[in-house]
């Protein structure tokens, strides 16, 4: 027997990997392998893909088509990245490229698939593909927004590999304990991302303590139902759990939170849960966002926020919380360094509110609908978004005129609180306003000139006790969408300018004053205009001819009724127009889609005619 020897050992390391090499060069070079091209062909050939979505798949070369990954060292295909834009929100001329019909199991040949992502595409009736589980190598699986109906394969927990899995936006409709049985097999392990928000999955929450790999799992806006049991957890490593908007019931204690060290992010609002720690809990975790809406919180403030030190977002509002805030949390908000936001509106909260130096500005600060009293304190005055509507503030003037301009804020709502004397003038710092209401106080007086100032103003509401004349400054207020002073005791004609200057107006309520004298035609150039209420004033002579061109008044839908306006340091904020106004005798809110019944486009100017004399 011939034995090599060392030397002979050696020369043949070399050779052995230069032929390994070359065998891999030649592959790539000759492009993706025959097997897994046609198994892409037949799959083509069952869907039906809009707007030339696979034109590219025709070439000999497989890992050059359109939404292909392939290994660069074995050619095969480890990426299917085929997203759609079926659902997407955008102008309905332009054509919308996606795929349907049926997805063949020839994908079945791509044994070596990692990726996997048809999101946004339509199937609709139809099931998840069975086939999907067996995917040995699938890691994520994106099948959002497909419109896919009935649940999830039990295939899929064979899955061993699948980290991720988004069925987001479809149309299941499986009881979730029998989804969570279909992913108790290997895939248990693996998955980290569960995301099936936006389905119609219903019944009971089942214990999550044995998926052991999971981060992060999406549950809101479904139909889960029933009570939460005492004796289940999660798993360990969730770091994200949103539960928001089912129709859960129960109580969760610290039990349910005691192995969830790694929480950051937590949702649970709008559902029919309470929240009930031991008096000196300390929680695990150090929560990001806290989102827990309608959640019964109180009577007390709850406690257990005194060990979060990180979050920048909270959101206790509407929570059974009857208590005056402790000063302990008005000073954690000084130590926050994030934009950050808060929601603690809705509640039966009291007391006043210290003043501090905040180290960041904030985004949205809302304290809305509780019984906060005293001064404004200086610090909101770094909020983008500020409500401080239905409260019992009584005093805003250090607040408004301190030395320097507000550069962030762009909502102010001080709305239906106990502010009174003179509407204070110095609305030349204001420089970002955007939204403001200063109505339902007990403001008098006349409107300050400097509101003319407010150059990026959209919305003024001012229903007050105020006097005189609309100040002739607001002209330079070119973009108001809505004008709101109606319950006032203004006076003087109709200001000619604001047809002239404020051509972008939709809403204009100037009902319930002392206006007087004819209609000017200038109101003609209001093509804009769907809200017009001048009504219970003293105007009269004939209506113009032109209230026929109002065509904005008789649109169907509520097109038109949300604004926009774009933030230095944020995206674009989106805002709703919404306002009171005397309809057949009553006072009512018109929102949105109520704004549709305003078809007779006389009716607002006509009705109540005994104080708008000979107005035919």
């Amino acid at each position: 027997m011939i034995t090599p020897t060392t030397t002979s050992m050696r020369n043949s390391v070399p050779f052995t990997l230069m032929m390994f090499m070359l065998c891999v060069a030649l592959q790539v070079v000759h492009g993706c392998l025959p097997k897994e091209r046609e198994a892409l062909l037949q799959f083509k050939a069952a869907i039906v893909a809009r707007y030339n979505m696979l034109s590219s798949w025709s070439t000999p070369d497989c890992c050059q088509w359109q939404g292909i990954r392939c290994s660069n060292l074995t050619a095969h295909i480890l990426g299917l990245h085929l997203p759609g834009d079926f659902h997407l929100e955008y102008d309905y001329e332009i054509p919308r490229r996606y795929i349907s019909g049926e997805i063949y199991n020839s994908l079945t040949e791509l044994r070596q698939l990692e990726y996997l992502n048809l999101s946004l595409n339509s199937f609709p009736d139809t099931h998840i593909p069975e086939f999907f589980g067996s995917l040995t190598n699938l890691r994520y699986l994106d099948l959002s927004s497909c419109d896919f109906s009935g649940g999830i394969p039990k295939s899929f927990g064979n899955a061993c590999s699948l980290r991720s899995l988004d069925m987001s936006r479809n149309s299941l409709s499986e009881e979730f304990p029998r989804i969570i049985h279909h992913l108790s097999g290997c895939a248990r392990y693996s998955l980290e991302k569960l995301d099936l928000n936006m389905n119609q999955i219903n019944g009971t929450l089942p214990d999550f303590s044995t998926f052991t790999s999971l981060r992060e799992l999406n549950l809101c806006e479904n139909k889960l139902n029933g009570e939460i049991p005492k004796d289940i957890q999660f798993s360990p490593k969730l770091q994200k759990l949103y539960m928001n908007s089912n129709s859960l019931k129960g109580v969760l204690t610290d039990y349910h939170f005691s192995n969830m060290s790694k929480l950051r992010e937590l949702d649970l609002s709008d559902n029919s849960l309470a929240l009930t720690f031991t008096q000196n809990w300390v929680s695990p975790f150090q929560l990001f966002q806290i989102k827990l809406r309608s959640c019964e919180l109180g009577p007390t403030f709850p406690k257990w926020l005194l060990t979060q030190n990180n979050f920048g977002y909270i959101d206790i509002s509407n929570a059974s919380i009857s208590d005056i805030v402790p000063e302990w949390f008005w000073a954690k908000l000084a130590l926050l360094e994030e934009r950050m936001s808060m929601n603690i509106s809705y509640n039966h909260l009291r007391g006043i509110i210290p003043n501090f130096p905040p180290k960041n500005r904030f985004f949205e600060m809302s304290l809305g609908s509780n019984q906060f009293e005293g001064h404004i304190p200086l610090f909101l005055r770094k909020s983008a978004i500020l409500d401080l509507s239905k409260n019992k503030f009584s005093d805003s003037t250090l607040f408004l005129c301190w030395n320097g301009t507000f550069e962030a804020l762009h909502q102010l709502d001080l709305s239906n609180n106990q502010l009174s004397g003179q509407i204070s003038d110095c609305w030349t710092y204001f420089k970002s306003l955007t939204y403001f209401d200063l109505s339902h106080n007990k403001f008098s007086g006349k409107i300050p000139s400097s509101m003319g100032s407010l150059f990026n103003l959209q919305a003024l509401l001012l229903r007050n006790n105020l006097k005189n004349e609309i100040p002739f400054s607001l002209r330079s207020c070119t973009e108001l969408v809505m004008l709101d002073m109606a319950e006032n005791k203004l006076t003087g004609p109709f200001p000619v300018w604001i047809g002239s200057n404020l051509k972008r107006l939709q809403f204009l309520s100037l009902g319930s004053n002392n206006f007087y004298g004819n209609l000017p035609t200038q109101i003609c150039y209001l093509r804009n205009i769907q809200l017009l209420d001048l009504s219970l004033n003293n105007l009269f002579g004939q209506i113009p001819k032109c209230i026929k061109n109002f065509v904005a008044m008789a649109q169907k839908g509520s097109e038109g009724y949300a604004h926009d306006y774009k933030m230095a340091y944020f995206a674009t904020i989106l805002y709703e127009l919404n306002d009171f106004l005397m309809w057949k005798g009553l006072k009512q809110m018109f929102t949105n889609n109520q704004l549709i019944l305003l078809k007779s486009k006389q009716s607002l100017l006509r009705r109540n005619s005994s104080r708008n004399r000979k107005f035919a």
